[in-house]
């Protein structure tokens, strides 16, 4: 548990980019899109990623439903899990084709799914940036909230 506040802490204090944004949930996406595997992988980053909205909901006292809500409602959370869905949903489509050795004509879906999860990410990743740059603004000392964790 210390680790994952650890994390949090790192998490609120850095400044990151757009592109610092994207590269993350992009790498992910293309982990997820790897056939067998890439699902596996993704479920895990999932539950870590739950485990980290839990931690800081312990160290800020936000309850974890409304850290969760608010990634919902802030749409940017919507476009993410839009773009890992079509991940997940080519991997294991991907798979399966490989199976039955028809691999060949789903290869051209791959490259499709893996340009509309980049573009959705940038989306998300802008948006993700912009909210961070709201409340920045509205909350000058997000920032010191690691020191009072």
């Amino acid at each position: 548990m210390n680790m994952l506040r650890e994390e949090a802490e790192r998490i609120l204090k850095e400044k990151y980019t757009i592109i610092d944004i994207f590269l993350n949930n992009f790498m992910i996406s293309l982990i997820i899109f790897i056939p067998i595997v890439g699902p596996f992988v993704g479920g895990y980053a999932i539950y870590f990623t739950g485990r980290l909205i839990g931690s800081l909901s312990a160290s800020t006292g936000i309850p974890s439903i409304f850290l969760i809500l608010m990634t919902i409602m802030t749409f940017y959370g919507l476009v993410e899990f839009l773009a890992y869905g079509v991940a997940f949903t080519e991997s294991i489509i991907f798979t399966y084709s490989i199976f039955k050795k028809k691999s060949r004509i789903e290869l051209r879906w791959l490259i499709i799914s893996i340009v509309a999860v980049a573009v959705l990410l940038l989306i998300a990743a802008t948006l993700e940036y912009l909210l961070i740059q709201f409340f920045g603004q509205i909350y000058p000392n997000l920032e010191q909230l690691p020191a009072k964790i």
